[in-house]
């Protein structure tokens, strides 16, 4: 009995502490609005593709992953993957689910710890807390209820994927071919030389033009396809899904958009289409002079019929 009783006093001092220490506010990821503006876009967004039935898999077709760099513990950086077919690599970062980092705020004038999760709910958004004064245990329950929120809008506005890995993974979900852990919304490529191997083997070439809006705006595109842009260095530095008239692009880090046209996309990426103006040699030779179109390799995999 007397135990008993111990144990509820250390419990009710426990819970009395608990009450004391005001939670901080959880707030949604601000990164997730952030967003070039066009007038052409017809909207702004992570679009969903596919039906979420999936009928095969991109590591099937892998020999290994290897873990390069792993993240530090609690810290906002990336860990460094290396996915390996036959002879050739493709490097890619994952962005942490959880992790802690600093936020500048404004009022105190300091940089003050604050803790980032990804919510297990659909659409997945994250959300940020300051942690600054709160123990572990403290966190280990906040973390619990940032796991459980929902987000604010029925999409996320953003996502950590770059354009070439958003149209890849625009591509390989329509067909239902699962792509985790190489691409996902919180994966990238890092180095831009090993993309020309990884396209070339799991993607087919049909077609190629020139990158000038004069000369491909009435080319009929196939439906599900991706237009990679080629500098003059033969390196693929921007890429659009393409599917029913729909332009979907990603411009580096920026929230996607879904155009009508590809005029402002070359207006970012053609040498033709973009001034030249005070650029290098070298500085022309990275703008893009010409697309390929490329489809699933359906020789490889399996696809939704």
């Amino acid at each position: 009995m007397k135990r008993i009783f111990v144990l509820y006093v250390v419990l009710s001092i426990c819970a009395a502490a608990f009450s004391q220490i005001k939670f901080p506010e959880i707030k949604w990821k601000s990164d997730s609005l952030i967003f070039i503006r066009e007038k052409e876009a017809l909207r702004y967004g992570v679009e969903t593709f596919g039906d979420g039935l999936y009928v095969d898999s991109l590591i099937h077709y892998l020999d290994t992953i290897c873990h390069v760099e792993p993240q530090v513990d609690n810290s906002v950086s990336d860990s460094i993957f290396q996915a390996v077919w036959n002879n050739d690599t493709l490097t890619y970062r994952v962005r942490s689910k959880i992790y802690r980092g600093y936020d500048y705020d404004s009022k105190s004038k300091k940089k003050l710890r604050n803790l980032v999760v990804e919510s297990r709910i659909y659409p997945f958004a994250r959300f940020s807390a300051c942690i600054e004064k709160l123990d572990e245990a403290m966190i280990e329950v906040l973390k619990d209820s940032m796991l459980r929120m929902e987000c604010p809008l029925p999409m996320l506005k953003n996502n950590y994927q770059t354009c070439i890995f958003y149209a890849l993974d625009a591509l390989f979900q329509t067909y239902g071919i699962y792509t985790e852990p190489v691409i996902t919304r919180n994966t990238t490529y890092r180095r831009e030389e090993e993309l020309n191997a990884f396209f070339d083997y799991f993607l087919t070439s049909t077609a190629s033009y020139p990158c000038r809006y004069k000369e491909i705006k009435n080319v009929t595109f196939p439906d599900n396809c991706i237009l990679a842009f080629y500098n003059g260095y033969n390196h693929i530095i921007h890429a659009v899904f393409y599917r029913d008239g729909l332009f979907y692009t990603k411009n580096g880090l920026f929230s996607p958009m879904v155009l009508s046209t590809l005029h402002p996309v070359l207006k970012s990426y053609s040498r033709w289409d973009t001034s030249l103006k005070g650029l290098s040699k070298v500085g022309k030779q990275l703008k893009s002079d010409k697309i390929v179109v490329y489809t699933l390799n359906k020789n490889l995999f399996r696809v939704n019929k």
